[in-house]
């Protein structure tokens, strides 16, 4: 009688051979798909020599040809010469045999300080990678490199493992290049001579991803950085959000920056493609630029424009009017002390005075002269009583027509700014007015008579009138 067959045991039934299954030689080929041509491979025999502990590499090319009659395939014939020898003079572990029975895994996973898992952009970390970041310096850190080391893994469209690598590169150059990049310009700025060469070390140009998230971030940090150049105070390393940048190639730009520097503003020259680079990226806070209009808001609040001398004046005069027409003027440029006045000194008029003046048709710094005519002094007068008054009569004088024509068009606040100007103590002191210029302000139509009853629309008359109804 036949014995009945041993029941299997619960361990063969747990046990069995389960699970997904890798082609060893797909497997194989995908990667030697992937690996680009060239040295890449030599590297790579280095690189796991280094990892190893290896203080020895060599390499041999035997460049023989082998025979193919034993071999189990007449496909393999190809593969029988030449070929290269690779030897390094680590000891082979047990942890290598498990590493490399294993399929698409490595023992290198956690571990930092070994070269295969990670690699750099030009990048480079311990070997130098075929990463083209467009940088004028080499870029050395911890990346996650993309299985041909081609690249680096970056991408918004990841997931999982691949999302986990894409955003460590991310902040590999957000957090710790780009503030790296900081100090190293702050290191080398007092180091180079040439300022030429500090400026070639800046990132310029375009860039490809994500290169250009760390060339965005590098701008950002050096935003509050003093790592621009300025003759200021003799010459000053400043931010640049406190520096206005200055066009080089401007009319007049040397004179023009030499003015602007005594009176403290901190301009910088830079190359173009800086230039450019800077009004680019100042995301954060609006880049400052040396124009026509900035520098008006500058002078309005400088207090040492006193103390420049006249052919400086002059060229801020002709800058600060350059972006202006006739009519814009008055608008724009009130309140400059840059008017050259015909005693040969340089003055302002009052924003709401110098609008009455033109309303009525004086001339207030025609450009269409330019502050070199030789006949420029008749037609700027003083900044003063004296000089408000007599270009009032100069236009009586060149329209043949009368003060009351030329005031026809003014509103009462506005006949009352311009008796306020010229009522002011200061004219009365000393030889500011003489008689006759008095004389020409008593005049003008622009003093109210009071006759005892409402105030809201009382007429305006000429002082000389008055007293001859008084009479």
């Amino acid at each position: 009688m036949e014995s009945p067959s041993p029941s299997p045991s619960p361990e063969s039934i747990f046990l069995e051979d389960f699970g997904q299954k890798v082609d060893l030689t797909r497997r194989i080929r995908e990667v030697l798909l992937n690996y680009p041509e060239g040295t890449t491979v030599l590297k790579e025999l280095i690189q796991n020599a280094d990892d190893a502990g290896a203080t020895t590499v060599r390499l041999c090319l035997d460049r023989r040809l082998h025979g193919s009659d034993s071999l189990l395939s007449k496909a393999l014939a190809p593969w029988q010469g030449p070929l290269l020898l690779a030897y390094n003079d680590a000891v082979f572990t047990e942890e290598d045999f498990v590493s490399i029975s294993r399929i698409g895994g490595s023992s290198k996973h956690g571990q930092a300080s070994k070269t295969g898992r990670f690699g750099v952009g030009q990048a480079f970390c311990c070997l130098l990678l075929r990463v083209r970041t467009g940088l004028s310096v080499q870029v050395n850190g911890y990346f996650e490199v993309s299985s041909n080391r081609r690249g680096i893994w970056y991408g918004a469209d990841m997931d999982r493992s691949g999302k986990i690598r894409s955003v460590w590169n991310r902040l590999l150059l957000e957090d710790v290049v780009a503030p790296a990049f900081t100090q190293l310009l702050l290191g080398i700025r007092g180091l180079l001579e040439s300022r030429k060469l500090y400026y070639s070390l800046w990132p310029s140009g375009s860039f490809e991803e994500p290169w250009n998230i760390l060339v965005e971030h590098i701008y950002r940090n050096i935003s509050n950085a003093p790592v621009l150049y300025s003759e200021i105070e003799g010459g000053k390393w400043v931010s640049p959000v406190e520096a206005f940048l200055h066009d080089q190639e401007v009319t007049k730009s040397k004179e023009l920056g030499e003015a602007l520097i005594e009176l403290g503003m901190p301009i910088v020259g830079l190359p173009n493609n800086l230039f450019d680079m800077l009004l680019k990226y100042a995301s954060t806070v609006r880049q400052k630029v040396v124009t026509p209009d900035t520098v008006r808001c500058f002078l309005r609040e400088c207090r040492l424009l006193s103390s420049l001398g006249k052919a400086y004046k002059l060229v801020l005069l002709e800058y600060c009017l350059e972006d202006l027409l006739d009519a814009d003027v008055g608008t724009h440029a009130y309140n400059l002390p840059l008017l050259p006045l015909a005693n040969g000194e340089f003055g302002l008029l009052s924003d709401k005075v110098q609008g009455v003046l033109v309303k009525i048709g004086c001339k207030i710094l025609n450009p269409n002269y330019g502050v070199e005519h030789s006949d420029l002094f008749h037609y700027v007068s003083d900044g003063n009583a004296t000089g408000l008054v007599k270009s009032i009569y100069d236009v009586v004088s060149l329209n043949c027509g009368t003060i009351e024509t030329c005031f026809h068009s003014l509103e009462a606040e506005e006949r009352d700014e311009l008796r306020s100007f010229l009522l002011d103590p200061k004219w009365y002191f000393g030889d500011c007015l003489n008689e006759s210029a008095i004389q020409n302000c008593k005049r003008l139509p622009i003093y109210k008579v009071y006759g005892g009853g409402s105030t809201q629309r009382l007429p305006y008359k000429i002082l000389c009138e008055v007293k001859e109804k008084c009479s």
